[in-house]
């Protein structure tokens, strides 16, 4: 069962709150109360929750929760609703909440968690901007930017949208908003990211339901299948879930509550066109009455056969860092540990002034445009953590860059050694005949000659 606060019920709690000198989402609070940080603002803006947890709110600040709640008359229940669907929207916002709690880690932390670095994707971390995309970019083959702007090849037309502007798109689930979101960019740009940003933001700001997807994790599962056979018995810990409780979650779609997240659309087939066909038929029935955001590689979004925006998507394409981005990083990483002073030696390379500019080493410019990408960029950091020193950007570097990347994606590349030397050394070989050619977008052919299989 649930349980609400009332308009008076939160002003004795505010004023009990204030006398132990705590804000409204004390971290002490709701550790102490056992609850999440997410409770307890659904608590304050006299939202139903959990009735232990709504006990365990007051009690923490020595109050009597019977003089705090107030009954609740969900508005949402039709009279013809039958009576073994009745809808609890507050269990199944717990239930979506601590099923999404293991999502808080950036996937970075894969890599940099066995040297003690770990964030959240609540502690600070910026995004990078986005913009809404009107058309696909056309790259034009004569466009040769200097190395150390070579990100201007892919930056998009379109006008960047403000953090805070395109949250608000969550705020209100009505017929204005955009139903379906696609969030498209390269290889490390930030797309889990943003869409933990999103998740957590959601969880905090609405009543919404939050179901997260990695699609590389189905096989050969149907979005469907999964939701029934792994997400709903992982949420109620149960081997056998009842027939009355999959009526009710299927409930939850048909009345709309239900975001889904489904990262890495580029992940669950060989081909892009299948990958995109396959999400668009699984879009149907009781799961298409649910709102979607999605991430994907621009390529395979791209695709001349795109499914997915026939489906009335909305798409944003992700931009790299910024330098007031950057710098905000630099300190998140680097302040008040014991090599701050590297910190401000790669503000100095990462960051320099107008007339320290031209004076950069055309290795640091080329890097500088490269590490707008947020991955390479926590790559950058992660050496320089180690070793305690700035990089000489010499071949060690590269090496040690590659060899993260590898742990990044171990589960994506699992090849042997010997299969991945000869990849690397086909790369090599594709990099050097485009210096040669003075070719700066690779050509399909030259790609194909110079990594087909006689050479792998």
């Amino acid at each position: 069962s649930s349980l609400k606060a009332s308009k008076t019920g939160l002003k004795v709690i505010d004023q009990a709150r204030r006398s132990k000198g705590w804000n409204k989402v004390e971290e002490a609070w709701f550790e102490k109360a056992r609850v999440s940080r997410s409770s307890l603002m659904r608590f304050w803006r006299g939202a139903p929750i959990v009735r232990e947890s709504f006990i365990a709110i007051c009690e923490t600040v020595g109050c009597n929760w019977e003089e705090i709640w107030e009954e609740i008359v969900d508005k949402t229940i039709s009279s013809t609703d039958p009576p073994d669907i009745e809808v609890d929207i507050s269990e199944w916002q717990e239930l979506c909440q601590t099923m999404l709690e293991i999502r808080r880690s950036l996937t970075t932390n894969q890599f940099t968690a066995r040297d003690g670095i770990r964030f959240e994707v609540n502690d600070d971390i910026v995004p990078v901007g986005l913009v809404k995309r009107s058309r696909q970019r056309l790259f034009d083959k004569n466009f040769r930017p200097k190395p150390e702007n070579g990100s201007e090849l892919y930056k998009p037309e379109e006008e960047k949208i403000e953090y805070d502007d395109f949250l608000k798109l969550f705020k209100d689930v009505n017929s204005e908003k955009p139903r379906r979101i696609a969030i498209v960019g390269y290889p490390g740009d930030g797309k889990t990211t943003w869409l933990q940003k999103i998740a957590f933001w959601v969880l905090d700001n609405t009543n919404n339901l939050l179901i997260w997807i990695s699609l590389g994790d189905l096989k050969d599962k149907t979005i469907e299948d999964y939701l029934l056979e792994d997400w709903l018995k992982a949420a109620y810990k149960k081997r056998i879930v009842e027939e009355k409780i999959e009526n009710n979650f299927v409930e939850q779609f048909n009345k709309g509550r239900v975001w889904l997240l489904l990262d890495g659309v580029d992940e669950i087939a060989e081909q892009p066109v299948d990958t995109l066909v396959t999400v668009a038929r699984q879009l149907t029935g009781w799961i298409g009455e649910a709102r979607v955001v999605l991430t994907c590689r621009i390529n395979v979004w791209d695709d001349s056969k795109n499914a997915l925006e026939d489906e009335d998507f909305k798409t944003y394409q992700l931009l790299g860092f910024e330098s007031d981005q950057i710098n905000k990083l630099i300190d998140r990483w680097f302040k008040n540990t014991k090599i701050e002073e590297v910190g401000e030696q790669l503000r100095e390379k990462l960051t320099p002034s107008p007339e320290n500019q031209d004076k950069l080493n055309p290795n640091w410019k080329r890097l500088k445009d490269a590490i707008k990408n947020p991955l390479r960029l926590t790559i950058l950091f992660y050496i320089c953590r180690r070793n305690e020193s700035l990089p000489k950007l010499d071949a060690e570097f590269y090496r040690q860059f590659i060899e993260i990347f590898y742990q990044w994606k171990k589960k994506r590349f699992s090849e042997k050694q010997d299969k991945r030397q000869k990849l690397e050394n086909a790369l090599k070989r594709l990099a050097l005949e485009g210096v040669k050619q003075n070719q700066f977008i690779l050509p399909h052919s030259l790609v194909e000659n110079t990594t087909n299989d006689k050479f792998l």
